[in-house]
């Protein structure tokens, strides 16, 4: 992955994990639904953080 499209990757990361924080804090996802997107957003943050250790070791 080139540093340019680590930097998007990043990027898009950070808008989803946002935007998956705000619909996990309302209380109207339940039983399965709740699950994925607990799921879903446990994935996210561990990319995200994968990638920010790309980047500080390519000195981003």
């Amino acid at each position: 992955m080139t540093d340019l499209e680590l930097q998007q990757r990043y990027e898009e990361l950070e808008t989803r994990i946002y935007r998956g924080a705000d619909y996990l804090d309302n209380p109207f996802p339940s039983g399965e639904e709740r699950a994925r997107a607990d799921s879903l957003y446990d994935e996210l943050c561990a990319e995200y953080i994968r990638i920010q250790k790309k980047m500080k070791e390519r000195g981003m």
